[in-house]
């Protein structure tokens, strides 16, 4: 993996085999970062928060996890192009928390908003995609540029293996997973 500018990869909380880093990725609390085998993170990536990403995945540049009392859950083949936010907490907008910087006394903070990200296998995300808190992302599913992922309730939760794009983020069309499922298995070695 080499050396690292901003972080010391010996206290990632896992690092598996043949993971590629590049010197430039910062990891702010490495002992709640868990990354998988096979996967590629790029220049200029920021991982703040309990992050796991599964294995065979890759973060391009700029990409960032920010909100570091929240957490993440990134399956297995995921890809996210550069520039993806994916926001683990984030302020109250209402105004009515409080104060919300890391600089300001405890007696003056209010609560973060916290959802756990959840991204199963084989997403795909688009240049600049924005996921926000509590997002669960289905099997397959994938974003054009520029899309907002949100919170959805279960009846209008996002579906397996189908594209989304937009501000709000709206169904375009359906994706044909079985051959990355079949590739996918094999590398893995499940079949």
């Amino acid at each position: 993996m080499g050396d690292h500018l901003f972080f010391d990869a010996n206290k990632l909380r896992h690092c598996g085999k043949n993971v590629i880093m590049a010197p430039s990725v910062v990891i702010t609390s490495p002992e709640k970062v868990s990354i998988g085998d096979n996967t590629v993170i790029d220049h200029f990536v920021r991982i703040t928060g309990d992050v796991s990403i599964g294995a065979y995945s890759h973060i391009s540049s700029q990409c960032v996890f920010v909100g570091g009392v929240g957490k993440a859950n990134i399956g297995n083949f995921v890809d996210f192009a550069p520039g993806c936010k994916i926001v683990l907490a984030s302020n109250n907008y209402r105004g009515d928390n409080g104060l919300l910087f890391h600089n300001v006394p405890e007696e003056y903070r209010g609560t973060p908003e916290i959802g756990l990200v959840t991204i199963d296998d084989y997403a795909l995300f688009g240049c600049d995609t924005i996921i926000l808190p509590g997002t669960v992302v289905p099997e397959g599913m994938a974003t054009g540029a520029m899309t907002l992922l949100r919170q959805r309730s279960d009846t209008h939760a996002y579906k397996p293996w189908t594209l989304y794009a937009g501000n709000p983020a709206r169904e375009i069309g359906k994706r044909d997973g079985s051959l990355m499922k079949l590739y996918g298995e094999q590398l893995r070695g499940q079949r």
